[in-house]
């Protein structure tokens, strides 16, 4: 189990009842409604709960609060008006906003532990029936050399394509700080081949190459920082490696990612700032670290997003759309160069379509897990696929713990962030994505070194 109540964590829990009254005593002196106000509480409760009683800080509730908490923070600032957004609704509106969340994350809660809860009784019988039973453990790893060869092609190939791409408008330094210019628009293919580089430093840390792998993390994350997106960047360069460190090495315990999220954040700051992003703030706010939080918040846009799609709906200029989207993941893979009619595949594309009446091609409006199931079937399946979500990343996690090795950690780290929105199509096709790439790296190795082994053995012949 990743956290629960000991004994000892009495006063823990008496940290986290003084957090929901004061942040419930806060919220109600700007707002003068309960309902909002007890939701912001308990939800700020929910992300205290995570970091107060988590033993293991890259378990996925930790993923869960990074992704979902700025999303959070982004639906408070509007409402405090401390984030100007062009849309303003009742309050009634946003006390749905925070509804549906907390709906997804007790559904999700509940569906995390209740596979756990099963598990037990399964493994009873399972233990009896298997004790005659010799399973066949197939060892997965891949080979540096093998990974080596795969991102050289694709660093040449970025490079060529960053060479091409930039020539045209004064070289790399000017197409970085050009906030119009946008690195492989339209080529997500290409972005996430590039996400792949970041196992190279795992590899050399797993040999013990520490040097190596620090210089190799560096230029890694300095060649994805030239797309100015912040997401390929830091998940797939620093999840990987602090992932295969946390279960290989040494725990990350809570103050390690204190001290990384500083600089992490002036990262995100910097690239916002370098592609034109403007934060909304009302200029009534003269603080600088609320000014610079609600920059970050910003980013994903759910107070906005999320109670403009609910509007929609609620007065039925958008309906619900069931199964319409839900399984559009699979053909993503089909190029739109064959199939030029090809349906959306992104919820945040979706969502835009529907609710701003845009093309395609504009910045899509995400809305997270929570607003995605609540656009398909409304409060039931929020809760349905909030449980189902739950169910799967539980049983995806105890699977790459029970196999402990740097493959699964590598297939963890690559796939743990969008396994968390697995309802989503795009999602759906990333996280099938990585996992074919890392397979076929794993079985080319085996090729290579039975190749190895046989080569040996005749020469001794």
């Amino acid at each position: 189990m990743e956290y629960k109540i000991k004994k000892q964590d009495h006063l823990k829990v008496c940290i986290l009842i003084v957090s929901f009254l004061t942040v419930m005593i806060l919220l109600h002196l700007k707002i003068e409604n309960f309902i909002f106000c007890f939701e912001g509480a308990l939800i700020a409760m929910f992300f205290m709960c995570i970091l107060l009683f988590s033993d293991d800080y890259l378990n996925p509730f930790i993923f869960f609060f990074i992704y979902s908490f700025l999303g959070y923070l982004d639906i408070l600032f509007v409402v405090l008006k401390v984030r100007i957004v062009d849309s303003v609704y009742p309050i009634s509106i946003y006390n749905k906003s925070l509804f549906i969340i907390i709906l997804w994350f007790v559904f999700f809660t509940i569906g995390y532990y209740f596979f756990k809860k099963k598990r037990k009784r399964i493994n009873a019988q399972k233990d009896k029936s298997e004790n005659s039973i010799v399973k066949k453990n197939i060892d997965l790893n891949i080979e540096p050399n093998i990974a080596l060869f795969l991102i050289t092609f694709i660093v040449a190939f970025v490079i060529f394509k960053i060479y091409k791409s930039t020539s045209s408008i004064g070289g790399i330094i000017n197409a970085f700080f050009n906030p119009n210019f946008k690195l492989f628009l339209e080529q997500n293919y290409l972005s996430m081949f590039m996400a792949l580089c970041g196992i190279i430093p795992v590899l050399f840390l797993d040999k013990k190459k520490k040097v190596t792998s620090i210089i190799s993390l560096v230029l890694v994350f300095i060649l994805m920082s030239l797309t100015k997106r912040r997401a390929l960047t830091l998940v797939y360069t620093l999840v990987p490696i602090l992932t295969y460190y946390n279960y290989k090495i040494r725990k990350i315990r809570l103050k390690d990612l204190a001290i990384l999220f500083i600089p992490l954040m002036i990262f995100v700051l910097i690239i916002g700032n370098i592609r034109g992003v403007n934060s909304g703030t009302s200029e009534t706010v003269n603080n600088y670290f609320v000014e610079n939080l609600s920059e970050l918040t910003r980013q994903v846009e759910y107070g906005k997003n999320i109670p403009d799609l609910l509007y929609s709906m609620d007065t039925g200029a958008v309906e619900k759309q069931h199964f319409k989207y839900i399984f559009n993941g699979i053909i993503t893979y089909v190029p739109r160069a064959i199939w030029k009619d090809k349906p959306m595949v992104e919820s945040a594309t979706i969502v835009t379509a529907l609710v701003y009446h845009n093309s395609r091609h504009v910045a899509g409006h995400p809305v997270g897990p929570y607003g995605w199931a609540y656009l398909l079937f409304g409060y039931s399946g929020v809760i349905i696929l909030g449980f189902f979500t739950g169910l799967i990343v539980s049983r995806f996690y105890k699977l790459i713990l029970k196999k402990n090795n740097l493959f699964y950690y590598l297939i963890y780290s690559y796939s743990i962030v969008k396994m968390l929105e697995i309802v989503t199509p795009e999602a759906q096709f990333k996280v099938s994505f990585f996992i074919l790439c890392l397979f076929g790296l794993a079985f080319a190795s085996k090729i290579l070194k039975k190749k190895k082994y046989n080569k040996g053995n005749s020469n001794e012949k």
